[in-house]
């Protein structure tokens, strides 16, 4: 931050360029020195992401652990009960996802409640929860709201750092209540807010406000606006506050992130050229990514992997990380609904799912994007339906298996091997379009940089080529961009050529319309 001359800054941070890292790092500083720092979304999984960094950066160094007793996180009542309820079934698979949950406000108020046990607020805090066990109310005692409303002041007054969504943040000083007032405030994933959502957090700390930090990428994808295309509030709401200052206030203060520690240099050079014009640099020498996952998987692809007699293909070894699997099957359209699947593509995804996994490669070290929800739903109930029981399809990564999601969910994620399957292949309608929604800038950028190690592209290069022969490079550039590295890169192979992957008497597939 060195140089900064304003109050507002804008940190640029591309994918696998270290921006939690360096934003954990920040708040740190900032805590040491006395600020009071609120890291804020516009959802918890962003605000989750950044409190957990900052977390294991405090619990690794013993000079920085004093800072455990102050800091909070802010989640909703519902989220609280929902732990309260996996911690008492012994569910800790699933309690995984509450991780941070001794730091949460009811956390944060029991370790007070112990360290202070003579306070007269303290006495009628446990009075209270006596009466309400036994079933009834005292009512000589203050009312509940007010008890908790002292003690999660006192909590707030012994606190460095606040980690809520924006909307938790907007409420954080009612009139009336000691609450808290920041210093510093941190939007992460700025990229996916609005003015709303950033007004929110900061209008109850101007007075107090003296640095506001925007984070994200505008090449990632943006607000989820329900309007259609056509409709002239959508450019408006599909664009984020940080996409709008970085066009239209050029005096701002910008920080880019441009070096990428998250994957070997291979796994992102196509996203690198064609979304970012070759802006991003290696973190890391290519000796990093000699590990023994990318060791196994490269002779997996030697021994299964056949040389296609249809598209030339380099040699495959540690330093091509990416592959292009050629399917020949049409996208279909979902009996009842909009949304599309690709048999074809779902039993090539479920193929290479098993060949990795029966090679030594662990499911949870395994990621698989989908283009479609329909072709999520079905893809999940193939995997399961042939012997892979540990799939997770939630919005939060729980680590015990292999993870399916769309673009959105897996946004801010990231997999040492990621399948992505485009699904899109149609042959009919949408005016000659193969591609629908799936052709959209910020939705390929996403789903082609989340891998660390290994990246294997699942698509009908078939029905995709003759698309591209009839378009110039200006008309959907960024799919045309795609498909030309694909191609020039020689690393496709037609899943046909890939031998010893599945018994055909024992897969079976999922009849979508029995499902």
């Amino acid at each position: 931050m060195r140089g900064v001359r304003t109050n507002t800054l804008i940190l640029e941070g591309y994918p696998g360029t270290g921006k939690t890292h360096t934003l954990a790092i920040t708040v740190i500083v900032l805590m040491l020195i006395g600020t009071r720092v609120i890291i804020t979304s516009q959802s918890n999984n962003g605000v989750q992401a950044l409190f957990e960094k900052i977390l294991a950066l405090i619990q690794t160094y013993p000079e920085l652990q004093h800072l455990q007793d102050q800091v909070v996180q802010l989640r909703s009542e519902r989220d609280e009960q929902t732990y309260a309820q996996y911690e008492q079934s012994g569910d800790l698979r699933r309690s995984v996802k509450f991780a941070a949950a001794n730091f949460w406000m009811s956390g944060r108020i029991a370790t007070y409640c112990k360290s202070h046990p003579d306070e007269p607020v303290v006495l009628q805090y446990h009075a209270h929860i006596k009466a309400r066990r036994a079933g009834k109310e005292d009512d000589s005692l203050p009312p509940w709201s007010k008890v908790l409303n002292i003690l999660r002041g006192m909590v707030f007054d012994a606190s460095l750092l606040v980690a809520c969504t924006t909307y938790v943040a907007g409420g954080l000083n009612p009139k009336g209540h000691t609450q808290f007032k920041a210093n510093a405030i941190f939007l992460d994933e700025a990229g996916q807010a609005v003015e709303a959502d950033m007004l929110m957090a900061v209008i109850p700390h101007i007075g107090k406000l003296h640095l506001l930090v925007l984070c994200g990428d505008v090449q990632q994808l943006g607000p989820v606006a329900k309007s259609e295309d056509h409709n002239p509030l959508y450019r408006i709401l599909a664009t984020s506050t940080l996409k709008r200052l970085l066009d239209g206030w050029p005096q701002i203060t910008r920080v880019p992130l441009t070096y990428n520690y998250r994957g070997h240099p291979s796994t992102y050079a196509m996203s690198n050229c064609v979304f970012y014009g070759g802006i991003m640099k290696p973190g890391h020498p290519v000796s990093h990514w000699d590990t023994e996952l990318a060791q196994t998987i490269t002779r997996i692809l030697k021994q299964k992997v056949t040389r296609a007699t249809r598209y030339p293909l380099q040699a495959l070894d540690a330093n091509n990380r990416q592959l292009f699997l050629n399917v020949d099957s049409p996208s279909e359209r979902e009996v009842h609904g909009t949304s599309y699947f690709n048999q074809g593509g779902i039993l090539a995804v479920e193929g290479l799912v098993k060949m990795l996994h029966e090679g030594g490669i662990a499911l949870k070290d395994i990621g698989i994007i989908t283009m479609y929800k329909e072709d999520l739903r079905l893809l999940v109930q193939q995997l399961r339906l042939n012997g892979f029981d540990d799939v997770e399809v939630g919005k939060v990564d729980l680590g015990y298996g292999v993870r399916v999601a769309t673009v959105d969910s897996f946004q801010g994620k990231e997999k040492p091997v990621m399948i992505v399957h485009f699904v899109a292949a149609h042959k009919y309608g949408l005016g000659g379009d193969p591609f629908g929604f799936v052709k959209q800038q910020l939705r390929l950028n996403v789903a082609t940089t989340r891998s660390q190690e290994f990246q294997f592209l699942v698509g009908n290069m078939s029905c995709w080529q003759p698309w591209r022969a009839s378009r110039t490079t200006d008309d959907c550039k960024h799919m045309a961009h795609v498909i030309d590295w694909i191609i020039n890169s020689h690393q496709m192979v037609d899943w046909s050529t890939v031998e010893g992957l599945l018994d055909d008497d024992k897969v079976k597939w999922v009849d979508e319309k029995s499902s």
